[in-house]
């Protein structure tokens, strides 16, 4: 059986996603395997009486440069370890982007 070469590791910052990269680089480590780091957001949509009303691209902008920042750091943190990472940030439902970045990897 052949190891795992690329470990996705989902998160959205919290303490167990910190935790499920903490385990992935371990086992990359040991395996020798890559871990890709990714988060998936969504653009809030604001219901209204008249319909509904979506962010303006520039604060768009703002949340996927914020998600960037924050995936840049986490992968900082393990410099030094000798583990290839990489960020990936997607715009979609968290199940279908991490359903399709599987695809993609």
């Amino acid at each position: 059986m052949a190891l795992p070469r690329i470990i996705l590791v989902p998160t959205d910052f919290g303490e167990p996603s910190e935790a499920a990269l903490d385990h992935a680089v371990d086992l990359a480590e040991l395996m020798g395997a890559e871990v890709v780091l990714m988060h998936a957001y969504e653009i809030p949509v604001i219901g209204m009486p008249d319909g509904a009303m979506a962010l303006s691209a520039e604060m768009t902008g703002r949340i996927l440069e914020g998600a960037k920042i924050g995936l840049d750091r986490q992968i900082a943190g393990y410099e030094g370890r000798g583990v290839r990472m990489r960020a990936i940030v997607k715009q979609g439902d968290a199940y279908r982007m991490i359903e399709e970045t599987c695809g993609e990897i």
